[in-house]
């Protein structure tokens, strides 16, 4: 193929990869349950049905996400697994309609405490397989091509876009909609992953060395290898730090709610803008993945997200939160971008779906037991005390990053002669 037909062909196969993966993000994102559009109408129902207090919110939604800790198992589950024997498609059909069916429980009755209880866990399992599929064909392909960079920028370019309209909805329904109608609009949305299950792409599934499903080790040989692959448990660290942020959720909504006086409505907008104010550096990391190492990225991705919070200490109006929630967000977008590029790199080969899930149980351990701790300092020091911590965590990042291995980090993205190459499987890609 000439040279100017290739690079051609390697765009189409980009728009391709770029559609398939922004419409399961999408689906994901709007509708996982330990996130969506319905936790901050979950969260009014329990602060003002329920009249629960920050610990008793915090407790709730630990309990509700007790699968998400776990979701490591969910994840060689779907290493190992092949329904129907069309691997993540197979996945994709069976706990599409899962989760589907789990929101229209939810939207059938009345929101007492244990139908919550029951009918979120249901939704969270079937997310969870949901999750440990797309995030492991993601790291499949971004590897196989030489595009974890890119293909951070996306997942997180969607996940950011989809949490801004999410808390913007979520506020204006809690004020506007019963929560029956919220899970009912859940679940519709959710079928979004039965009809992606009967769609094969050529560039993502044609001639892949599909991990899902193959002959594999014994299972001693598998989990031994997990344990030995130094890559992974740095990335996976950081990932927890950065995630463990207790002045975040439920601290953020009574200091704003109750010292600020912001409205529910004004509560999500400012979740909104801060998360799609991550976008601008997003964007930029997109570009500058080809350009730069990711150890260069990663360093100074960091050094400019751990003050992220402190500026949250000055407010004194909902209209001042509004207007400082767009520098907060910038400052956190290269780091992001970069720990999910790192996670993307280092997850074993044939494990990649265990690997992105061992990141996610930490995600999860430290989004809810952070959420815990941060409701807990709330009620004893004030929010200024769960900023102080909060920034302390991300600074223990920093000494982490030290622990890398430098050949996972020494590479930037596959600029497009890199990839065909990749692509034709005339240059192995550094999976180990």
């Amino acid at each position: 193929m000439e040279p100017a037909a290739s690079h051609e062909s390697i765009r189409e196969q980009h728009v391709q990869i770029g559609v398939y993966f922004a419409s399961i993000y999408l689906a994901y994102y709007l509708c996982v349950p330990s996130g969506g559009f319905a936790n901050i109408p979950v969260q009014y129902v329990l602060k003002n049905q329920f009249k629960f207090n920050p610990q008793q919110i915090s407790l709730f939604q630990l309990l509700i996400a007790w699968p998400t800790y776990i979701a490591f198992v969910f994840g060689f589950a779907r290493d190992r697994w092949s329904p129907f024997g069309r691997g993540d498609r197979g996945i994709f059909w069976i706990f599409g309609v899962m989760g589907a069916l789990s929101f229209g429980w939810l939207a059938g009755g009345q929101p007492t405490y244990s139908r919550l209880l029951v009918g979120i866990v249901a939704a969270t399992i079937a997310y969870r397989f949901l999750g440990a599929s797309t995030q492991g064909l993601t790291a499949e392909v971004g590897k196989r091509r030489g595009i974890t960079g890119r293909l951070s920028t996306l997942w997180n370019s969607i996940w950011t876009t989809l949490a801004a309209v999410s808390y913007a909805i979520g506020g204006w329904v809690s004020d506007h909609l019963k929560p029956g109608s919220i899970f009912g609009l859940l679940g519709a949305l959710t079928l979004i992953y039965v009809a992606v299950a009967f769609w094969k792409p050529a560039a993502v599934f044609d001639q892949r060395r599909s991990t899902a499903g193959e002959p594999r080790h014994k299972f001693r040989e598998d989990v031994r290898r997990l344990f030995r692959h130094k890559p992974m448990w740095p990335a996976a660290i950081i990932w927890l730090l950065w995630s463990f942020a207790p002045g975040f959720s439920t601290p953020l909504l009574f200091y704003l709610s109750d010292h600020v006086k912001a409205t529910a409505t004004e509560f999500g907008l400012f979740n909104a803008i801060f998360s799609i104010s991550f976008l601008p550096t997003y964007v930029l990391y997109g570009y500058v993945c080809r350009k730069a190492s990711l150890n260069t990225l990663l360093w100074w991705g960091t050094i400019i997200a751990v003050p992220q919070m402190l500026p949250l200490l000055f407010l004194k109006t909902p209209s001042e939160a509004l207007v400082m929630a767009v520098p907060i967000g910038l400052s956190g977008g290269i780091a992001t971008a970069a720990y999910t590029d790192l996670l993307l790199r280092s997850c074993p080969k044939k494990l990649d779906g265990t690997g992105m899930m061992i990141a996610d149980s930490g995600y999860y351990v430290a989004l809810r037991f952070g959420d815990l701790f941060g409701a807990w300092l709330y009620v004893r020091g004030g929010f200024a005390l769960t900023a102080w911590i909060t920034t302390a965590v991300y600074a223990l990042i920093l000494p982490m990053l030290l622990a890398i291995p430098h050949s996972v980090t020494e590479r930037h993205d596959s600029d497009e002669k890199t990839e065909e190459l990749l692509v034709e499987g005339k240059l192995q890609p550094e999976t180990a």
